[in-house]
């Protein structure tokens, strides 16, 4: 995923776009994740920080396993400093798509004015995400495995201080 990342943000800033406030160290990034979900195990949390031609953007990361081999992946990204990379992973949600088929389903969410992105459950491989907006500037991904629905994974962003991180 890192690798992704950081190709997906070298081909943003070929098209150019400014940065904005200064970007959260990843470090910082990681006290906003949770540490605890029951039931499962936590893995080291990781991250990083980029900044190429004055666009910069951290992410961090945690990885929670359970012992039937079951997963929890959680990202948070700051693009404070690279906005063109926000509004890029932002439009999916703005443009106010859903989707539903025989495999997935697709929603636009909303929780507050600072706070909306998308809900998606895998119906087939029982993965449920969630992907949230907050403020203009952080991005925040919730994946879990063998999962009947979203619930899960909309409980942990619940428990999640973002409202918090919405005034940074």
């Amino acid at each position: 995923m890192k690798t992704s990342l950081l190709l997906l943000f070298v081909y943003l800033l070929s098209l150019g776009g400014t940065g904005q406030d200064e970007v959260m160290a990843f470090k910082q990034l990681q006290n906003y994740l949770p540490v605890h979900i029951d039931g499962y195990t936590a893995g080291e949390p990781g991250g990083q920080s980029i900044s190429i031609e004055g666009l910069t953007f951290s992410s961090a990361d945690i990885e929670f396993t359970n012992t039937d081999g079951d997963f929890i992946k959680i990202s948070l990204l700051d693009y404070a400093g690279a906005s063109t990379l926000y509004q890029t992973a932002a439009a999916t949600w703005q443009a106010g798509v859903t989707y539903e088929s025989d495999d997935i389903t697709f929603n636009q969410v909303t929780w507050n004015e600072h706070i909306s992105g998308w809900e998606q459950y895998h119906k087939t491989e029982r993965k449920s995400i969630i992907a949230l907006g907050i403020a203009n500037r952080f991005f925040l991904t919730i994946e879990a495995s063998n999962q009947d629905n979203l619930d899960l994974v909309i409980s942990i962003a619940e428990n999640m201080d973002l409202d918090k991180l919405a005034l940074k």
